[in-house]
């Protein structure tokens, strides 16, 4: 299993901040002989939710508290992992996430009924997360499969290839806001929205309603009425 790590967007709670997907820790044994039971991740997944963010480890470069933190985590079945979100409000951390000076992270946690261990691994028991390591590109993870993989970056170039613009119609009196009947797109998409929505699929990300709130965000749709139109136009995506 690899972890993966997806941008979401901007936490409008936080104005500037970006919100990344991630799959923290898998049913593993790490490269430092921690061994993590499925039945672990599960029971203790949930305790990796709103915990501190660090860089390398190392606590003199722990990023401000709450700004900078996971969101809401928990184990995930489909991909065996903890699995959630994180929030990073530092303009510098998020252009080193961006530019790949950060390709993956690393969990903290405390074996609170202890661990056993074997000359191969330690088992870890009583699981309870406090808080994750970002890691520069030249420190290792435990997991030694955790590479982060940035699927936003191929869903804004799908959006791009997908999106009509008014040079690219045959009927010129229609635009991206008003369709005529009679118009034949050279490309498939509509509007930013279906764009963005088709550009997940084409990369196997799920639609569902967050799917859908996500891209209506990037796309800048926040009015009630569109929020409720769009919903209902696009449930038949929805698996």
């Amino acid at each position: 299993m690899e972890l993966k790590v997806e941008y979401l967007g901007e936490d409008q709670e936080y104005p500037g901040s970006k919100l990344w997907k991630v799959e923290a820790i898998h049913v593993t044994t790490t490269r430092n002989k921690r061994k993590y039971t499925e039945s672990e991740l599960r029971e203790g997944g949930r305790s990796l939710s709103f915990r501190p963010l660090n860089i390398n480890h190392d606590q003199r470069q722990q990023l401000p508290f709450p700004e900078n933190a996971t969101m809401f985590m928990e184990y995930d079945s489909a991909s065996k992992s903890v699995k959630g979100k994180f929030r990073v409000t530092d303009m510098r951390i998020n252009q080193m996430i961006e530019n790949h000076r950060i390709n993956q992270v690393s969990i903290e946690q405390l074996p609170t009924k202890g661990e056993t261990c074997n000359e191969v691994s330690c088992e870890q028991h009583g699981v309870a997360f406090i808080g994750m390591a970002l890691l520069e590109s030249d420190i290792l993870p435990g997991d030694k499969n955790a590479d982060i993989m940035r699927e936003s970056y191929r869903v804004e170039s799908l959006i791009a290839e997908l999106i009509v613009s008014d040079g690219q119609r045959m009927c010129k009196e229609c635009t991206d806001s008003v369709k005529c009947h009679k118009c034949t797109h050279l490309k498939e998409a509509e509007d930013c929205v279906e764009a963005c929505l088709r550009a997940k699929k084409t990369v196997g990300k799920k639609i569902d309603d967050q799917a859908i709130a996500i891209c209506m965000s990037e796309c800048g749709k926040s009015n009630k009425e569109e929020t409720w139109r769009i919903f209902k136009k696009y449930e038949f995506w929805k698996e």
